[in-house]
């Protein structure tokens, strides 16, 4: 899986040395690029997939038994993120 915190990092690493049409990119843009990059590296990432399962079964806890909730809820927390 893609860690798309380090790719962005490396981007804005990248950006140093990056040439677009055989000129560098202006001083400006390339502050405008970098600012935004670090603004959403500094943004908490969405919940992942196993989180968002985890929640709904809590949600759901009504509609479901305390045996296959408790089933589900071991097989998600055995999962990696």
């Amino acid at each position: 899986m893609t860690d798309f915190r380090a790719l962005c990092k490396e981007l804005v690493d990248a950006l140093l040395c990056w040439q677009t049409d055989g000129a560098w990119i202006d001083q400006a843009e390339q502050s405008r690029l970098i600012a935004r990059a670090r603004a959403a590296l500094a943004q908490p990432g969405p919940p992942s997939l196993k989180e968002q399962a985890l929640a709904l079964i809590d949600s759901n806890k009504p509609y479901l038994d305390d045996t296959a909730m408790d089933t589900i809820r071991r097989a998600l927390e055995a999962l990696n993120d």
